[in-house]
């Protein structure tokens, strides 16, 4: 699956010093894609996402506010979750 997630368009592995600075929470994995297609356009890893279900409540607004600004799908996937 990282192998997956590197590949996303504007995703970037954290060095070491900058993964020491991310505060808390869950990690979300997040993926766009086209509509129409199903493609996949790009993706995000956000690991200051609340822990346990409001965390679930946050992804789905982040979600919902990046269909409305863009137009593309977006689907997620939290720690919690699993």
């Amino acid at each position: 699956m990282i192998a997956s997630i590197k590949n996303l368009k504007g995703v970037k592995q954290l060095s070491k010093p900058e993964q020491k600075n991310v505060q808390g929470g869950q990690a979300c994995v997040f993926q766009y894609y086209d509509k129409f297609s199903g493609q996949a356009t790009g993706g995000a890893l956000l690991t200051t996402i609340a822990d346990g279900p409001s965390g679930s409540s946050q992804a789905n607004d982040f979600c919902v506010a990046h269909v409305i600004s863009t137009g593309e799908g977006c689907r997620y996937n939290c720690e919690w979750d699993d």
